[in-house]
């Protein structure tokens, strides 16, 4: 076998391979230095430093529940609301006579305003939690007033172009009266009330929406809402919602009892035109 030298090394002293012995040897003392300095690292795990993990509950870990403490749970102490004002009960009683239709929506004349019901429906820049109770019934606690609501479906009919639905809700805080038992509105009813200066609409929860008019006619969209009111040249009121585009129209018969015209721009419900159409529900 031909061996190789460094240069300039006589022959005599070329480098020779190493014999087996001394190979076994030199490769020993290599795996036991590097096992030596491995040892340290793996011989106590619990010494390591944990990786930083993923999520707060660390790498699929489970957050540890808080124990829960042994007990009764004692009821709060029931308190009388309030009684209402005169101005609470002159409202309530024009609501009944509304309903009852014993009095004409379209010929009597405008009023100031004096009272609305505040703070019921779905108010946008409240904090609302919900509960779904059962597969129709779902428990809405507004956690900023107080208020309760129970939004229910009836039915949900799947359809070509958009569902079927029909759907009500229950407000603790009083709203206004509509088709159904007291406190509950369906959601397909619509309410404007028209007062001196000022429009007053309810929306599918029973929200109340005020409009004040401007000196030049236009109305001023309330904060956190993103509507726009508008009277047309023929009398009536045109409502807009900037986020879907959908339109509801108001015609000169205001309340239930009466129809509420609603428009939409586009094509929500089948056989539509895609310039739009006008769908009339009877609240009778």
């Amino acid at each position: 076998m031909l061996h190789t030298r460094a240069w300039g090394t006589p022959k005599r002293r070329a480098r020779r391979p190493l014999g087996p012995v001394r190979t076994f040897l030199v490769t020993t003392a290599a795996a036991l230095a590097v096992t030596a300095t491995a040892v340290p690292a793996t011989a106590a795990p619990d010494e390591m430093e944990p990786k930083p993990a993923s999520s707060a509950w660390g790498r699929d870990g489970e957050p540890e529940a808080p124990p829960v403490r042994a007990g009764e749970n004692r009821p709060p102490k029931s308190a009388r609301s309030a009684k209402p004002t005169e101005e609470e009960r002159a409202w309530a009683k024009a609501q009944e006579t509304r309903r009852s239709g014993g009095q004409d929506i379209q010929n009597s004349e405008v009023a100031p305003l004096r009272w609305v019901p505040e703070g019921q429906g779905e108010v946008p820049w409240h904090e609302i939690s919900d509960l779904r109770l059962t597969d129709s019934l779902v428990a809405r606690i507004n956690y900023s007033n107080g208020n309760l609501m129970l939004a229910a479906t009836d039915f949900d009919i799947a359809g070509v172009g958009q569902n079927l639905q029909l759907t009500r809700t229950y407000n603790s805080f009083g709203p206004p009266y509509g088709q159904l038992p007291y406190r509950w509105w369906a959601g397909y009813e619509r309410r404007l009330d028209e007062f001196t200066n000022t429009m007053v609409v309810y929306d599918d929860t029973a929200g109340t929406i005020r409009f004040d008019e401007n000196d030049d006619g236009t109305f001023t969209t309330p904060d956190g809402h993103s509507l726009d009111f508008r009277k047309n040249s023929d009398g009536t009121h045109t409502l807009t919602d900037r986020k879907s585009g959908s339109k509801d129209h108001y015609g000169g018969h205001r309340g239930p009892g009466h129809g509420v015209r609603l428009r939409r721009r586009r094509p929500r419900h089948r056989g539509d035109h895609p310039r739009g159409t006008e769908s009339v529900l009877h609240l009778r």
